[in-house]
């Protein structure tokens, strides 16, 4: 049985043929940052936000409450501190103990969860003006697992300087 052998000629000039292999990388390549991206936005992200609060009727007190929440879709992560720091960031407001109603560090964040841990205010105010510290832009920051995140710049302590010294008998 003899072969033949069979000859085969593409005539003529189509674009698309020569863009189909380029196509074809780019999909690839689009395919590849795809998958790390939606691998890694699923890890865990906490987001930390800095607020006032008040807790109790008689006498009410009032608190720096910083709020962490997991950002995250899929991660679960540890919170092992949270403080807050001033702008120049050498030092830290570390409170010793937790309120009745708060729950003890480390903290465990899944999707979505949030836990807040509370400064008494009176305290924060003492520990910035012994240590004179510029109140004006503090921030949380937070140590998990997943590294270290901080809450946005906030004047929430210059204000309650002011509104403590409004308060005080002249």
């Amino acid at each position: 049985m003899p072969l033949d052998i069979v000859q085969v000629q593409i005539v003529g000039n189509d674009p698309w043929a020569a863009l189909l292999p380029l196509v074809a990388i780019l999909i690839s390549v689009a395919s590849v940052v795809l998958t790390f991206w939606f691998r890694w936005s699923d890890s865990a992200k906490v987001e930390l936000t800095v607020t006032s609060a008040i807790v109790g009727t008689e006498p009410p007190r009032h608190f720096v409450a910083v709020k962490a929440t997991n950002k995250g879709r899929a991660g679960t992560t540890v919170v092992e501190s949270v403080v807050l720091i001033p702008k120049s960031g050498k030092v830290q407001l570390i409170p010793t103990r937790f309120q009745l109603w708060e729950t003890p560090l480390p903290w465990t964040l899944g999707p979505g969860e949030s836990k807040t841990r509370y400064f008494p205010e009176d305290w924060v105010a003492t520990v910035v003006e012994e240590n004179a510290l510029d109140p004006k832009s503090f921030r949380a920051r937070a140590s998990t697992g997943h590294g270290e995140y901080k809450s946005r710049k906030s004047d929430l302590i210059a204000r309650i300087l002011d509104r403590q010294s409004d308060s005080m008998p002249k």
